[in-house]
């Protein structure tokens, strides 16, 4: 959240941050919003989390999106094929391929904190069909730069 915080300030986007700690508070925090007249957003970008990506909870999230014509960027891999404008994810192939070897070092008894850590690639997927529902442009540097671009 720093880096996205520090990002957003520097583009003059204000971020309003909301933590939910059960799916009934969602389904009331977007309940009021709906209510409210001005839902006070332009978009939602869900930070991955054992509710938000849960069945129910994207739902929640996702049919709000979708009222209110706001782009979703999502946070899992299922998130494209739901409606959301775009994911950024690891692959879980990759990962698997990544944690082996690290695994197989610590089952022969190296240390944990002296094995350097690895990341894997993040994958941008953008879904264009939603871009254009939305009424929205996509630029063509971000498609180009694009892992995988539904149409």
């Amino acid at each position: 959240m720093e880096a996205l915080d520090l990002f957003a300030s520097s583009n003059r986007i204000s971020l309003i941050e909301t933590h939910v700690g059960s799916l009934q508070e969602l389904d009331a925090i977007l309940r009021a919003r709906a209510g409210s007249g001005d839902i006070g957003i332009d978009a939602i970008n869900i930070i991955p989390d054992v509710i938000t990506l849960s069945p129910p909870g994207f739902e929640l999230i996702n049919r709000f999106s979708a009222e209110h014509k706001l782009p979703l960027v999502g946070g899992a891999a299922f998130a494209i094929q739901k409606g959301a404008v775009l994911t950024t994810i690891p692959d879980n192939i990759e990962i698997g391929r990544l944690a082996a070897p690290l695994a197989d070092k610590i089952f022969r008894g190296i240390p944990a904190g002296t094995i350097p850590a690895v990341t894997p690639e993040a994958y941008l997927r953008i879904n264009y069909k939603v871009i254009q529902r939305l009424g929205l442009k996509a630029p063509e540097g971000l498609l180009s730069r694009a892992d995988e671009v539904i149409r």
